[in-house]
């Protein structure tokens, strides 16, 4: 990643974090760099899980999850080097992306797939608060 583009990256994160409110399990925007790493790392595996499973009903909204998984994923790069230095490892880094694919998964699957509305209603709100919290960690969502 180029120098420009870093410091792009880090402008963004910085705006990011006096706008954001809220994250998973942190009470506001993630602090410091293990807990950035995590939230992107995270929300990096829920847009990915989006963009798999949108793929196969509209192609418009799989590519804007790719986007936004892209971004993600740009942001974790910019970050990991901290998050590592901190004494996070790299592969529970990876970990967190993979788990995070297949949670949103099961709970896409739940929610598209399910005929029992009392089941499916219930996945799809969780999968829809999962992205939001993710959505607030980007500028201009």
């Amino acid at each position: 990643m180029g120098s420009l583009r870093r410091l792009y990256l880090s402008l963004t994160i910085c705006i990011a974090a006096s706008a954001a409110t809220a994250f998973p399990g942190s009470g506001g925007f993630p602090t410091s760099p293990s807990q950035r790493a995590q939230a992107f790392s995270w929300c990096a595996g829920a847009y990915m899980a989006l963009a798999e499973h949108r793929a196969m009903f509209d192609g418009t909204v799989a590519q804007i999850a790719m986007t936004r998984r892209d971004s993600f994923a740009d942001m974790l790069e910019a970050v990991s080097p901290d998050a590592i230095a901190h004494g996070t490892p790299a592969t529970q880094l990876t970990a967190y992306r993979v788990q995070a694919r297949a949670d949103l998964r099961s709970l896409l699957s739940a929610a598209e797939f399910n005929m029992i509305p009392q089941r499916a209603q219930p996945a799809r709100k969780a999968a829809q608060a999962a992205l939001a919290k993710c959505d607030q960690l980007l500028l201009g969502s």
